[in-house]
């Protein structure tokens, strides 16, 4: 049986993550890897995220449709934050690959919190 392939993502939905303290964290992280890992494969910790979740858009209503629900969530996802810090904490560096040899991304796997997070991604998944 032949297995359809989904269409390719074409957007992401994220939380930057950007704060002194997980840049710090990061940075001795990445300090105590091996030499023997290629430093081209480490993201600058600017360019670190939390992805709630990709999308396949590919017509201009498609696009509109998607800015317009993030739009019309606004008020949703701010009183979920309740003008508090997010904090989250990681368990676990999981791959995206089952076979490790051929991974292209890794992530770090969140903890449970006090439920904010999962209702912000709840929020936010409407496809």
């Amino acid at each position: 049986m032949k297995r359809t392939r989904s269409p390719p993502k074409t957007h992401f939905i994220c939380i930057p993550l950007r704060s002194n303290a997980f840049r710090n964290r990061v940075s001795a992280f990445n300090a105590l890897l091996p030499d023997t890992i290629s430093q081209t494969i480490i993201r600058p910790t600017g360019s670190l995220h939390f992805t709630v979740g990709v999308l396949s858009l590919n017509t201009p209503e498609e696009i509109t449709g998607a800015v317009n629900f993030l739009q019309s969530c606004h008020a949703d996802v701010l009183s979920v934050v309740e003008d508090k810090k997010l904090t989250v904490s990681l368990k676990e560096i999981a791959s995206m690959q089952t076979n490790l040899k051929k991974a292209s991304v890794i992530y770090a796997v969140p903890e449970e919190d006090d439920g904010r997070l999962r209702s912000l991604c709840s929020i936010l998944s409407f496809i």
